[in-house]
């Protein structure tokens, strides 16, 4: 699947979604002059049609079938709502393309077990990588090259509101499964650097009213690593990520800036890391298309792989086994 190792033609991709996140995977991918987009895809048309005008998007199509006969391209990148993706991954796992999908892969844990059986049907695992581009932010890559590998905790505070504005008047399946669509974001933090596998776990949870809604989740693995988890349901709070071995602290908020506190230091500092990312591209979204294009060379690189995202799905399920809005 891909282009060959030492290929110098262009990679062809093709586009299933015409929403936000595919006109953000459209412009970094106008960045790479060896990236030709040749097909986008929505289920009417006239949203692909939009994007296909505006970055001279040849081919138009609203069915994968005429999707791949007209662009049999070597990349296809799956950037639909929660509710669609098992049946467009499904369909999409038939034709020889790399597979690139915007998180989360499935609606649930239930649908992302789907996928993953379809995948190993077909023999298709290593040509699927899922979407989490936070783990292409510069502040995340310093952390993963500078860490040592003794013991670490791992804190991640989660905030979430189904109460928003941006939210409220989605469909009520996407916001029943809002942990998975975007608590995930956060929670793949704990799949990145937590080692092992869970030993054992503690959850817990505190309501202030209603509609107000506090979640602990504690694990310890057998690395040794420890996690914390607290997630603020409809009531204000940051997103966090505090990475803590016997040495450092790693902070991370907002999660593109990393503060690093060293052993008897009382505060953080702020640590200045070169930035290769580029102007009007959605941050960690460059990074993360330079190792797109690696995955479709079926070159090393650092994406989610299908097993990987399977993993932090089932992380995403424990921690919010018993969980009720």
């Amino acid at each position: 699947m891909g282009l060959k190792k030492n290929s110098k033609k262009l990679l062809h991709v093709s586009i299933i979604g015409a929403g936000y996140m595919a006109e953000e995977h459209i412009k970094a991918l106008k960045k790479f002059k060896n990236v030709k987009i040749l097909g986008i895809m929505s289920k009417k048309g006239i949203s692909a049609s939009k994007l296909s005008k505006k970055y001279k998007i040849k081919n138009v199509c609203t069915d994968i079938k005429s999707l791949y006969e007209r662009t049999p391209v070597d990349l296809l990148i799956v950037a639909v709502t929660e509710t669609n993706v098992k049946e467009i991954i499904i369909q999409a796992l038939n034709y020889p393309w790399k597979i690139f999908s915007e998180k989360p892969l499935g609606l649930n844990y239930s649908e992302s077990k789907e996928i993953c059986q379809m995948a190993k049907i077909l023999k298709r695992e290593k040509d699927v990588a899922v979407g989490f581009n936070r783990r292409n932010y510069e502040s995340t890559k310093h952390i993963l090259s500078n860490i040592s590998f003794k013991k670490r905790l791992i804190q991640i505070s989660d905030q979430q509101d189904i109460y928003d504005s941006r939210v409220v008047n989605l469909p009520i399946d996407i916001k029943k499964n809002w942990m998975f669509a975007n608590s995930i974001h956060l929670i793949d933090y704990a799949n990145i650097f937590c080692r092992g596998k869970i030993r054992d776990l503690k959850r817990k949870n505190f309501f202030l009213d209603k509609k107000s809604k506090i979640l602990t989740f504690s694990a310890s693995f057998t690395s040794g690593d420890v996690l914390i988890y607290k997630a603020l349901w409809n009531i204000p709070g940051p997103w966090s990520v505090i990475i803590t071995n016997n040495k450092k602290s790693y902070k991370l908020e907002p999660l593109e800036v990393l503060k690093i506190k060293k052993k008897n230091s009382r505060q953080y500092e702020k640590i200045n890391i070169k930035n290769c990312e580029k102007d009007g591209i959605k941050p960690g979204l460059y990074n993360q298309t330079m190792e797109l294009i690696k995955f479709a060379n079926n070159k090393k690189n650092n994406l989610c792989s299908l097993k990987d995202s399977h993993q932090v799905m089932n992380l995403t399920d424990r921690i919010y086994e018993d969980w009720k809005h």
